[in-house]
């Protein structure tokens, strides 16, 4: 009698003990879910996550206009079609790369869009006048020409005025490849460096570009009419011609290394610039 009291009282009877091993048990698969979820989303990875896919967009009409929506992998304007700046605000949205834009066949693709003024000094990005490049583009030109709206000024008198910009501005860590392109019109006025650098393309430190079966024509800048390269630049079968600078570097300038392949001594032609056709300062 007196056992039996005791065991209702303090000991567990054979079914008790096994409801409580029971529950140890669910308290156990619960702490390993939690520990699971923490290492998920706090501890780092154990192995490599994949760089961003590389892209290929193709260029369905010569309208300067912006993409829509940035990164969300879709070339498209506000009417759903795929222009040049928009291509390469997608491209430089996603990153990494390459990715590769596909310009059509003898098309002449102009840009005039400037909503923020002030040429590409004041420069919101690359939905205003130059097309910035960030990440890794290959374009491919299919004999297509990109240029600068002919009816904008281009003075070269030190004032940045709306729609003076250039055409390629590639920042550091960018790299483009132009293949069967000219280039054109393009404009580097405004106050200091590097805004009066580059008529036609400017590349910055830490920025790549390689320039192949090309022409860069017609564009003007106090420093480097055609290119000025603060950066790396390979060029080969290519023609820089009658570009205009203000004060030296007609065709290129260059301040940092300019790479050649093996058949650029026999591909690349500097015809006249106005100004000295090649400056060269490299340390």
């Amino acid at each position: 009698m007196i056992r039996n009291k005791i065991l209702k009282r303090g000991a567990h009877p054979e079914s008790d003990i096994q409801g409580c091993e029971k529950g140890r048990g669910r308290g156990r698969r619960v702490l390993v879910v939690v520990a699971l979820a923490w290492l998920l989303t706090v501890a780092p990875l154990p192995w490599p996550v994949p760089t961003v896919m590389a892209a290929t967009f193709t260029v369905n009409t010569t309208n300067d206009t912006a993409d829509a929506n940035p990164g969300d992998g879709v070339c498209a304007d506000s009417a759903g079609r795929c222009s040049l700046r928009a291509a390469v605000m997608e491209a430089n949205a996603l990153g990494g790369g390459p990715h590769t834009i596909v310009l059509q066949a003898g098309q002449t693709y102009t840009l005039s869009k400037d909503t923020d003024g002030g040429g590409h000094q004041t420069d919101s990005g690359t939905d205003n006048d130059d097309l910035d490049i960030t990440s890794t583009i290959i374009m491919q030109g299919n004999g297509a020409t990109i240029h600068r709206d002919q009816s904008l000024s281009c003075t070269l008198n030190k004032t940045a005025q709306t729609g003076e910009f250039r055409i390629f501005e590639v920042k550091s860590g960018g790299d483009l490849t132009l293949d069967s392109v000219t280039v054109m019109h393009g404009c580097a006025d405004g106050s200091g460096n590097p805004a009066l650098d580059g008529g036609g393309i400017y590349v910055a430190s830490g920025g790549k570009i390689r320039i192949a079966n090309s022409t860069i024509a017609l564009n003007s800048a106090d420093f480097g009419g055609g290119i000025r390269n603060r950066g790396t630049v390979l060029i080969t079968n290519s023609t820089i011609s009658r570009n205009n600078s203000g004060f030296s570097g007609g065709g290129t300038l260059w301040t940092l290394a300019l790479q050649w392949s093996s058949q650029a001594a026999q591909s690349l032609k500097i015809a006249p610039n106005a100004a000295a056709a090649l400056q060269t300062a490299v340390p």
